[in-house]
């Protein structure tokens, strides 16, 4: 569900409708400040700056009532035919006043000079700002003459609210009284597209394909090839310059590296949802979340079952929740089968360096480690605190493998100086092997499996590993 929502919802279920049909007579509610607004009636016409609260308002059946929308509102569809009113954090303030609404519902970016210039214009602004970074005595100054409602929070999340069920049934109630009898709930029904609606609505709402993104941008190597292995590739419209496989994916525009992208290049777009990773500019994210671009960052993964979470989570956004599961069971089983086969064998002691300049490895606290482990190997570096890892270390712990993960010439320049320490046991034996990044550093589920049997190859040759 996206930011709005459960503020829109947290407004709407404060009301106290004493009558049928949409008329009220009068609505109360309390700001973070305390201070109560009250409106004579519910609005009839409605003029929302922000994508979300739009959006929120098709989805509970108030489409009739808005009368202008942001330029940036590419969702529901129908919502595209709307009188436009300017961009997100800056409205053109004569049109919306031109449109004579009821109220505005203002969300997050719109600063505060333009919500004071609204007021002065005579127009009541319902502002639900995510985080207040502004002092008690501004805000109160900012809600003169009760035209202004202030939400604070600090819990904003991309994420479905657990609760998120009872407060869409609240509203449907409050808004459509004439549905229900004293006794009746809303009926939900299940959908499976967290991250746009919620997985939870009530039946009055549309769930068909077109509530899924049509227009992709992915920020990195593993949501580039999980979005192909979903089958939604042709909703994906750009990616990295690092997103390689598969082969189909370089045919992509490319916005940026998997660290810093073209904020321009993407707002040219006019992307549904951005797809993030923990290693994407925070602030980059954080600016392109303030521009009304959906994004969801994913977590870094420390281990397959975190993998499998962020799979199974994008999955579900795009619409692909029981491929994904289909995916993740086959998955499983081949690992279970890699267990079973190595697991008792004798467990060779290994060396994965993933940097050069300086030399670094992976802890205990890695998916990568978890791989090793799971291939019959130990990782020597497994009980150190820090990545950083000394050749003199390395000579000291003697491993049996060396594994130097792809990084172009450097990893061919690593491996021959390895080759120099005869005194190695990888070096002496003649093991030590250059093994694919993609499949290493950034897996997606069935990668990792991929790099799994590779793995139980090299420690345990010529044992089959089917």
């Amino acid at each position: 569900m996206r930011k709005a929502i459960f503020y829109l919802t947290l407004i709407l279920s404060l009301l106290d409708i004493n009558g049928s049909g949409f008329c009220l007579p009068s609505i109360k509610v309390k700001d973070g400040p305390g201070k109560v607004i009250e409106l004579d009636r519910a609005p009839q016409s409605i003029v929302s700056p922000a994508a979300s609260i739009a959006e929120v308002l098709c989805t509970i059946d108030l489409e009739k009532q808005i009368i202008g929308i942001t330029d940036y509102c590419n969702y529901p569809k129908r919502a595209k035919q709307k009188e436009k009113i300017g961009g997100f954090a800056t409205p053109n303030i004569d049109k919306i006043v031109s449109l004579e609404p009821d109220i505005i519902f203002a969300f997050g970016t719109p600063r505060q000079p333009v919500v004071e210039k609204l007021v002065t214009r005579g127009q009541k602004v319902f502002w639900i700002y995510p985080l207040i970074q502004r002092k008690v005595n501004t805000v109160l100054t900012t809600i003169k003459n009760n035209k202004i409602l202030v939400i604070p929070c600090s819990l904003l999340s991309y994420r479905p609210w657990s609760h998120i069920a009872e407060t869409i049934e609240r509203t449907d109630r409050l808004l459509h009284p004439e549905k229900f009898t004293t006794s009746q709930s809303a009926p939900v029904v299940q959908v499976s597209f967290p991250s746009r609606n919620s997985n939870l609505f009530t039946t009055s709402c549309h769930s068909d394909s077109n509530d899924y993104p049509q227009r992709i941008v992915s920020l990195g190597p593993a949501i580039t090839e999980e979005l192909y292995l979903l089958g939604v590739e042709d909703k994906l419209i750009a990616n990295t310059i690092y997103c390689q496989r598969p082969p189909e994916a370089k045919k992509k525009l490319k916005i940026g590296t998997v660290i810093t992208v073209d904020i321009e290049r993407i707002l040219n777009l006019k992307p549904d949802l951005v797809l993030a990773t923990s290693l994407t500019d925070p602030k980059q994210v954080e600016k392109l979340r303030k521009l009304g671009v959906r994004v969801w960052r994913f977590p870094q993964a420390k281990n397959f079952s975190q993998i499998c979470d962020n799979f199974l989570q994008l999955g579900k956004m795009v619409g692909k929740e029981k491929r994904a599961h289909n995916i993740l069971a086959k998955v499983k089983q081949r690992i279970q089968k890699v267990k079973t086969r190595f697991g008792n064998l004798p467990k060779p002691r290994v060396f994965i360096q993933v940097g050069a300049n300086p030399l670094f490895t992976v802890t205990k606290d890695s998916f990568i480690n978890e791989l090793i482990e799971l291939a019959g190997g130990v990782n020597i570096a497994r009980g150190v605190k820090s990545g950083f890892y000394s050749r003199e270390q390395v000579i000291k712990q003697n491993p049996d493998i060396i594994l130097i993960v792809t990084m172009g010439i450097v990893g061919e320049q690593e491996k021959k100086i390895w080759q120099k320490f005869k005194n190695i046991n990888a070096i002496r034996n003649n093991r030590i092997y250059i093994i694919d990044s993609n499949k290493v550093c950034s897996p997606t589920p069935l990668s990792f499996v991929e790099a799994l049997q590779e793995l139980t190859r090299i420690f345990h040759p010529g044992i089959n590993d089917e």
